[in-house]
């Protein structure tokens, strides 16, 4: 049976209106160093300007040491949640476990050894309050090596459609401890993927599937710090990390000039009728899922551009398959596989 165009528009609608932190966290040993970083990443979320309901959950990532004896008193609130994992289940697991727990409308990510800069969040939430097309908002941000020496800044330009040539051009869009984004869709899209194949690039690849259905923003500031250690993933696994990047950016590569999407989403919501997130929602579940839709003729055209990495199929009344030249009536029955 086919799904109106409407029944889609509250999927993975939010509980409640808020925002929720997720910092994945493994202490492997007790240390004065370890005890400052931890401490530098809480106060600085804690002393972000957070006009809204807000939570902070930390997942101990199987740590041998209980993360609890590591975090100051004064750092301890009531917004705050310990989620002990059993056994240590690496980043992506800690990370969808913090996302499935977050009962807020806004989500954020930081690791324990980063840090944020006054006067980030409030400019985040300010923009995707503002506007409700807007799914996430990312920043620059700046580099520093352990002993806290500025190494280098970043900050990427705004704009879809230069956030889609980013990511085809050079790589993942977003640094990663820098964004917040909407809980409906990191629902949406199944959290990051623990596929082995882009292992160690699982933000590049969480981006590369979001920015084709999802507006995102950038502020062009540098509002997030990002510790570069001898221990980190990017440098222990560098050679993995490169080649799931690659795979990422194959992928985008292989769906033709990606800068068109942004416009011929904004057509698409249009022809359907619906705001921006809605028309989204609705040719993502198509993609992802094969769901059989009743749309306008001309939406289903720009769905057969957008989607080049499956097969539209028309159906017409008699549930026979219709070619894409005919056009007996004004809407059609249509799947993807």
């Amino acid at each position: 049976m086919a799904t109106p165009m409407r029944e889609l528009d509250i999927k993975g609608a939010p509980r409640e209106h808020g925002l929720s932190i997720i910092l994945p966290m493994f202490v492997g040993a007790d240390s004065r160093q370890r005890r400052f970083q931890i401490s530098r990443c809480i106060e600085s979320v804690l002393e972000q300007d957070i006009s809204i309901p807000f939570e902070v959950i930390i997942v101990d990532d199987g740590s041998p040491i209980s993360v609890e004896l590591v975090i100051p008193e004064k750092l301890k609130l009531a917004t705050m949640r310990i989620v002990k994992l059993r056994r240590n289940r690496g980043l992506v697991f800690a990370l969808n476990t913090g996302i499935n727990l977050a009962r807020f409308e806004f989500v954020a990510r930081i690791d324990d050894d980063d840090y944020w800069l006054p006067k980030k969040i409030e400019k985040q939430l300010a923009l995707l309050q503002d506007n409700p097309d807007i799914s996430i908002v990312a920043t620059g941000m700046e580099r520093r090596d352990q002993s806290g020496a500025l190494i280098d800044t970043h900050v990427r330009s705004d704009g879809w459609e230069n956030v889609l040539k980013f990511s085809v051009d050079v790589g993942c869009p977003f640094p990663h401890g820098s964004v917040v984004g909407r809980t409906n869709v990191f629902k949406t899209l199944g959290g990051y993927s623990n596929a082995l194949a882009t292992q160690h690039a699982e933000d590049y690849e969480l981006w590369s599937r979001w920015i084709r259905f999802f507006m995102p923003a950038m502020i062009e500031e540098v509002l997030y710090s990002y510790t570069v250690s001898d221990n980190g993933v990017s440098t222990i696994h560098s050679a993995q990390q490169m080649a799931a990047s690659r795979l990422v950016n194959l992928r985008l590569r292989e769906l033709g000039n990606v800068t068109f999407l942004p416009a011929m989403m904004r057509e698409l919501s249009i022809t359907l009728g619906l705001n921006l997130a809605s028309a989204g929602f609705l040719l993502h579940d198509l993609w992802s899922n094969g769901r059989r839709l009743e749309w306008p003729r001309p939406a289903i055209d720009l769905a057969i551009k957008m989607l080049p990495d499956r097969m539209i199929g028309l159906e017409n009344d008699e549930n026979k398959w219709t070619r894409f030249d005919q056009s007996p009536e004004d809407v059609f029955r249509l799947t993807a596989v």
